[in-house]
């Protein structure tokens, strides 16, 4: 019975995998480090998240710039994900859609004066390749971005006048009704009235 115990707990021990390991950070993981959720209300404010992974020796100073740049840049993305919502676009048209809708609110200029990036963490993590390969290290830089939720509800509904005004946006989206009705007279179903 003890060698067979013994035998079970040697395999067991073979055939799990190494797990990724936390080698250096920059203090204690905060809370708000998810990447599932990249923009957020809490406590009447509008919390974005920024979030990259460089190449392990990178410098975290710089790869932090990248990652505040990216939580700055949040704010365009949920309010086009809230336009797609809203218009009721399928998820499939954000990748083409989505991008053109982003580029045509930073060429307006949506003003977003009480943002400001409030905290930062970073992690340097082995990531185990195999048995015969070294460990790939990475570096992961979160910055948290944060204004009061006043702000980001009004900067939403110019940005939204926006894309509605956008004759590009509103041709693509008149082109895009069409074909949503069109496929629902197709498989005999009445579109919903708008």
């Amino acid at each position: 019975m003890k060698k067979s115990l013994l035998l079970l707990l040697v395999l067991l021990a073979g055939c799990s995998s190494p797990s990724v390991r936390v080698i250096e950070r920059s203090g204690d993981r905060p809370d708000w480090v998810d990447t599932a959720k990249m923009a957020y209300q809490k406590d009447g404010k509008q919390y974005f998240i920024g979030y990259v992974s460089v190449e392990g020796d990178s410098s975290p100073s710089a790869a932090m710039n990248l990652a505040d740049s990216k939580s700055y840049a949040e704010p365009m993305t949920a309010i086009t994900d809230d336009f797609f919502e809203q218009s009721q676009l399928g998820e499939s048209l954000k990748e083409t859609t989505g991008k053109r809708m982003i580029s045509s609110l930073r060429k307006s200029k949506i003003s977003l004066p009480g943002i400001q990036v409030t905290s930062r963490y970073w992690e340097r993590k082995a990531i185990p390749m195999g048995s015969s390969a070294p460990d790939k290290i990475e570096l992961h830089v979160y910055s948290l971005a944060e204004m009061p939720v006043h702000e980001y509800e009004s900067a939403k509904a110019a940005a939204v006048q926006k894309l509605k005004g956008d004759p590009e946006i509103k041709k693509e989206l008149d082109l895009i009704g069409k074909e949503q009705r069109d496929r629902a007279y197709q498989s005999g179903q009445t579109p919903a009235a708008k």
